[in-house]
C-alpha cells in the first residue's frame, strides 16, 4: 500500500529531518530539535492535531544523545496518532510547545520536575511534583535511589526536619538461593 503525500510534505521533510517511517496508521516521526517548532506547527495545520496528549521522556546516560522525547499528538477529525521523537544531549533543552497546546504546560513542567529537561520560551517553568528545596531530578538513573535527605516530624520541636540520610546495612539478610526452584531430596 502507497501512502500520497502532497508534494509540499516530502519538500518540508527533506529540509528538516534526518528520517521519516510510516507504520501501519501511525506516523513515527525523527526530527532534529531546531526544526521542532515548524514542524508541530505544520502538523497542526495539515494533519488537524487538536491536542498533545503526551511528552515521554527516556533517560539513557553513557550516551551521546542521552535523552528521548517523545511527543503524542492526537487528531480528531482523523482519528490518528502521531508520535514525534527528538533527542537531546547531556544538557537537555528543548522548545515549548505551550503556546501552540495549552496541555503543554503541564506536560513540560513535569519533564523538568523529574528529568531536568529545560524548556526555551516557558512562561511559567518551576517544580511541579516536588518540593521547592528538593536537588535533582527523580526519574535521572543517576538519582540516588534513596535520595539526599530523610523528612519526618520531630515530635518534641513539632515541626518536619531535614537530616541527611543514613543507611544502615546490619539488618539486612541477603538469601542467595532461587525460590522457583525445588528442590527434591
Amino acid at each position: 500500500m502507497k501512502l500520497r503525500m502532497p508534494r509540499l510534505f516530502y519538500e518540508f521533510l527533506n529540509e528538516n529531518f534526518f528520517w521519516f517511517v510510516i507504520k501501519i496508521f501511525n506516523f513515527f516521526i525523527c526530527i532534529r530539535l531546531f526544526a521542532l517548532l515548524n514542524y508541530i506547527i505544520f502538523l497542526k495545520y495539515v494533519f488537524l492535531l487538536n491536542t498533545l496528549i503526551d511528552i515521554a521522556v527516556l533517560h539513557q546516560p553513557g550516551y551521546i544523545f542521552q535523552f528521548q522525547l517523545t511527543y503524542s499528538f492526537l487528531s480528531y477529525k482523523t482519528s490518528k496518532r502521531f508520535f514525534l521523537k527528538t533527542f537531546l544531549t547531556k544538557i537537555p533543552f528543548a522548545l515549548s510547545l505551550s503556546s501552540i497546546f495549552a496541555s503543554a504546560n503541564w506536560l513540560e513542567r513535569e519533564a523538568w520536575d523529574m528529568f531536568g529537561i529545560r524548556f526555551l520560551l516557558h512562561k511559567d517553568l518551576r517544580r511541579l511534583l516536588t518540593d521547592y528545596g528538593f536537588k535533582g531530578h527523580p526519574l535521572r538513573k543517576n538519582f540516588p535511589l534513596t535520595g539526599f535527605f530523610e523528612v519526618r516530624y520531630d515530635d518534641e520541636s513539632r515541626t518536619i526536619v531535614n537530616e541527611p540520610l543514613e543507611l544502615t546495612q546490619e539488618y539486612r539478610i541477603f538469601r542467595f538461593e532461587n525460590p522457583w526452584i525445588i528442590w527434591n531430596h
